[in-house]
């Protein structure tokens, strides 16, 4: 049942088996056995798929057998549900933090904020590599990084005031190495290269694309997104290096491509290439 994509349907049956009082007995029968009562089956299941009939769902209020969270019903596979709302508390949590009061009033794709920091794009299966990219992408989002700030606040008897940019006298702190003006060049050819790269993936994703596509054209040129500077209220590339996905960033590409597959796959090579060329 956690597992299973017509939760529906199930419960649907369970009223049923629950409403007229029947009791269910489960014979294993094997397969191509030319049992009757199997076949028969099998023949009533290939009718009503075939049939112009439609079968008609009873409403929820109806269902005397269902899953229920906060007395609301779940009509989704019960695994994706526990998994989701488990990301959703974890993510209200993170909100709450008070370093994180930016965010709250911020239009922010959390469901694909979770699926990428969540992926691992290296290895299919559970790994010290993998452990370790995603342990880097937590950081990222914590502003966690072994910056100088950092080791200061952590290691003081080690990293006292002394300890400066090698550039400016101030303290390195997350904000300060995406911003420093001896790494503008950087950063800007880094754009240019994620520009490039999102527009390959829109080609294949749809081949009658052209450069001056209104919704593309709005991504690359949207000012905030690609500002290398910290902002208090604004969502900058120093979000999308901390593996932030704007929801506007996220409903122009689908624009585009009209797939939330597709959409989650583009997102996820964008954020590859940040996370690498950053």
């Amino acid at each position: 049942m956690f597992k299973d994509t017509y939760s529906d349907l199930w419960f649907l049956l369970f009223n049923i088996i629950h409403s007229q009082h029947l009791t269910i007995r489960f014979h294993k029968v094997k397969v191509h056995a030319q049992n009757y009562w199997n076949n028969y089956i099998d023949r009533l299941a290939k009718s009503a798929h075939l049939s112009s009939k439609c079968l008609q769902i009873l409403p929820h209020n109806l269902y005397s057998i269902i899953p229920q969270y906060k007395q609301l019903f779940i009509a989704l596979p019960l695994q994706s549900f526990v998994k989701d709302l488990i990301d959703v508390l974890g993510w209200n949590s993170f909100i709450q933090l008070n370093r994180n009061t930016k965010y709250w009033h911020s239009r922010i794709d959390w469901i694909n904020t979770s699926r990428y920091i969540q992926e691992d794009k290296c290895s299919t299966s559970t790994s010290l590599k993998s452990s370790y990219f995603k342990a880097k992408h937590v950081k990222l989002l914590l502003e966690e990084l072994p910056t100088m700030q950092f080791l200061k606040a952590t290691k003081s008897e080690v990293y006292n005031d002394s300890w400066t940019c090698s550039w400016y006298p101030q303290d390195k702190s997350f904000q300060h190495i995406w911003t420093c003006s001896q790494l503008i060049r950087n950063i800007s050819a880094i754009m240019q290269h994620l520009h490039s790269s999102l527009f390959k993936d829109y080609q294949i994703a749809s081949s009658h694309l052209t450069f001056d596509n209104l919704f593309y054209q709005h991504i690359i040129s949207y000012s905030w997104w690609w500002k290398y500077k910290y902002h208090p209220h604004e969502l900058t590339f120093i979000n999308l290096i901390k593996e932030i996905i704007p929801t506007d960033l996220s409903w122009h590409i689908n624009s585009i491509v009209n797939s939330q597959l597709i959409t989650m796959e583009i997102l996820l090579n964008l954020y590859y290439n940040i996370f690498n060329l950053t």
